[in-house]
């Protein structure tokens, strides 16, 4: 799986390698890459949620989102990521995490309304 290069946090990372490797650890470099794509989906559902893109194009990222979670190295790093945001009053991808198994159904919208997180200046 390759990366656009035309989101700037994804342009300095290569490709993810998505063969479970032995022993299954996910590399830091494919980690990182995850990250970036897990928080471009976290902007993807603001921009849905703010009525910012159409409803044929959320429906394409939508679709996207989960298919990319349940597979390897995604998985993984999205457990993690979920266990360490899990109480966390600043989390960065609450909006991925509140949108959960939803994201799974056809129609689903991300929620309007949401409370003001620290770094965007608010």
């Amino acid at each position: 799986m390759s990366c656009s290069a035309t989101w700037p946090p994804l342009a300095a990372h290569p490709a993810i390698e998505c063969t479970k490797p032995d022993g299954g650890r996910v590399s830091p470099s494919d980690r990182n890459t995850v990250i970036a794509l897990l928080t471009l989906s976290e902007g993807e559902l603001d921009l849905r949620a703010r009525r910012g893109i159409s409803a044929d194009t959320w429906e394409l990222w939508r679709a996207g989102m989960p298919s990319r979670l349940d597979r390897w190295p995604f998985d993984d790093v999205w457990a993690d990521v979920c266990k360490l945001e899990k109480d966390a009053d600043d989390a960065q991808l609450s909006r991925l995490r509140e949108a959960g198994i939803q994201l799974d159904v056809a129609g689903f919208e991300p929620a309007r309304a949401r409370k003001p997180r620290p770094w965007q200046g608010h």
